[in-house]
């Protein structure tokens, strides 16, 4: 049997850097909607401000678009 000490401090920390960035992936979706940016534009601006790469972003970006 394995146990292991559950860090109730760090996992708390995760899920809330886990909710900033899909707030932040959301906002700038939106907000790219909003100024009728193209998908190319909108997953070139997560990527540089979510630091993942382009393949990432446009998977994102399909995954949280309307």
């Amino acid at each position: 049997m394995c146990l292991t000490e559950f860090d109730e401090e760090r996992y708390g920390k995760i899920m809330r850097e886990e909710g900033r960035e899909e707030g932040m992936l959301q906002g700038i979706i939106e907000t790219c909607e909003e100024m009728k940016l193209s998908v190319e534009d909108t997953t070139a601006l997560i990527s540089k401000k979510l630091h993942v790469s382009l393949e990432d972003a446009r998977k994102m970006y399909e995954e949280n678009s309307k």
